[in-house]
């Protein structure tokens, strides 16, 4: 009888884990034929994110003379030699022969263009072979440019040594930077939009690489001797095979973005290969602002209103003030984040019967996010500048700030120094997220989620010295410089998406800390 209740158990046993264990493996890339659940074939690449396309699944038109013969050659272009690869295709031409691919890349559709969009690796996966380039292994050298001051280059990945170059519409904008192979982020492809401030001096602030038209791709081709053309290395049977492709996250983000694939056949051909049926990006929403008081008990609306990407300027004369608990206030002194993670205490918690703040000699000061039309959304804080109207002026740049992140998994937070001023700063998040919402490298990036009412970054005006042993806190070396802001302004230097407002914080004379906003009307 016992036998038999354990042959039982153990086919009852054998049942479950047969249910439970294809949950429990590890996540595989997103399948582009799995977004809605319903066998609906797309290219839209909804967020930052591993995704697989299989080659037989997409829809594929062959590219037009003489664009077809030129892409094979990646050739140098420069404004006395301009580039006309603008793509163009048959779609009558829609049968590549996929038994002998050599090559491939991205192209553009439709997306964000003042967003930057990475590419941190690619895979190609054919009968018993592969290609993948992850852009690792670089020496000396931080970047290969591709497009850069109205130039198209071929350049080599430091990980596959294979060909790669790109195109883009704007590409003749003499003072930008637009696509590159760089080392960061453990390597990776970064193809810039409008927004970011490693663009360059730009002629043309609107130029982007993420625009209808553009694309960057490979040739499966090492570097030939001097004057001698490429030669292809390696042909993969993509008959069944699919393309495997990281996108990254930098900066303000192009995503969503629709994208189609390049590839070169085996007859030496390209062609694109996109959707089935044409798709569109979902439309922006009209996101309204609701400028209501934060925190809940706070008498303060925002202090000012971003619509769109600027500077602002705010005379603290014309503000109201909330004293800071003195809980958190402590907290803040410190310039030492948060090593643990959930249920942070840098929650900002306010007193509204306290009001008597002393502006004689502000010590320290940030930014509060108060209302937010998109928390989903992103802000960049490009700079701050406080002025006293006088002599003394504060201008935080970030310039030379290294990769830090401010607020990482879960409300986890650090302190950054910025190369500009010296100071530390740090960072709250009112959200706990498995990434890194707040990040300051030459900016203070939020994102992820984190630009929610309740958001907000400070520092003390002080220099002072990272801890290598210790990235929770900055060393202060001297005595915080006092700025009168009695009758000063604050500028602040700001992208953003959509509308949001914003409350000042500042480390008063006596030591304290204050939330200042307008009354309500």
């Amino acid at each position: 009888m016992r036998r038999n209740w354990l042959v039982l158990f153990l086919v009852c046993l054998a049942v479950v884990m047969m249910a439970v264990l294809p949950g429990c493996r590890s996540k595989t890339p997103k399948d582009n034929g799995d977004d809605d659940d319903n066998g609906t074939i797309t290219t839209v690449i909804g967020k930052a994110g591993e995704y697989n396309f299989k080659l037989a699944d997409l829809a594929w038109e062959k590219v037009k003379e003489p664009v077809n013969a030129s892409l094979s050659e990646m050739k140098a272009y420069d404004a006395d030699n301009p580039n006309e690869n603008e793509i163009e295709t048959d779609p009558a031409e829609n049968e590549p022969d996929f038994t002998k691919v050599s090559g491939g890349g991205v192209y553009i559709v439709d997306g964000n263009s003042k967003g930057n969009m990475c590419i941190g690796s690619i895979e190609w996966s054919g009968d018993g072979d592969s290609v993948k380039d992850g852009f690792e292994g670089f020496g000396e050298d931080d970047a290969y440019e591709m497009i850069q001051n109205g130039q198209i280059n071929r350049v080599f990945s430091p990980h596959s040594g294979y060909a790669w170059t790109a195109y883009c519409p704007d590409w003749a904008d003499a003072g930008a930077t637009l696509a590159q192979i760089d080392k960061y982020y453990d390597g990776r492809i970064k193809l810039y939009g409008s927004e970011d401030e490693y663009k360059g001096g730009s002629a043309d602030p609107e130029s982007t690489f993420v625009e209808k038209g553009a694309y960057v791709y490979t040739m499966f081709a090492k570097e030939p001797e001097e004057g001698q053309s490429l030669t292809i290395e390696k042909e993969l049977d993509m008959t069944e095979g699919s393309v495997t492709i990281e996108f990254d996250k930098d900066g303000i983000l192009a995503y969503p973005v629709i994208i189609k694939l390049l590839i070169r056949d085996g007859n030496g051909d390209w062609y694109l290969g996109g959707a089935p049926d044409e798709e569109e990006l979902p439309p922006e929403e009209d996101k309204e602002l609701e400028d209501n008081p934060a925190p809940e008990n706070s008498n303060l609306v925002s202090a000012f209103v971003a619509e769109d990407s600027g500077s602002f300027e705010v005379a603290f004369a014309d503000l109201s003030w909330e004293q800071v608990d003195s809980e958190v206030a402590d907290l803040l002194d410190t310039m030492e984040g948060y090593r643990d993670y959930h249920n942070s205490p840098f929650a900002m918690v306010i007193n509204p019967e306290s009001t008597s703040v002393d502006l004689s000699a502000v010590t320290g000061g940030g930014l509060f996010v108060n209302s937010s039309s998109d928390p989903a959304g992103q802000l960049v804080i490009k700079g701050l500048k406080w002025e006293d109207g006088d002599e003394t002026t504060i201008d935080e740049t970030f310039e030379g700030a290294g990769w830090r992140a401010l607020v990482g998994y879960n409300q986890n937070a650090k302190i950054g120094r910025s190369a500009a001023t010296g100071y530390g700063w740090g960072a709250y998040v009112p959200v706990e997220v498995e990434a890194n919402p707040v990040v300051l490298n030459n900016q203070i990036n939020i994102g992820d989620g984190g630009n929610a009412p309740g958001a907000y970054a400070y520092t003390i005006f002080a220099n002072c010295n990272l801890i290598e042993e210790d990235e929770y806190k900055v060393e202060l070396i001297e005595e915080p410089i006092s700025v009168d802001m009695s009758a000063g302004t604050l500028t602040v230097d700001l992208t953003v998406l959509s509308p949001q407002g914003f409350k000042v914080l500042v480390r008063d004379g006596e030591g304290d800390w204050y939330l200042g906003g307008l009354p309500q009307e």
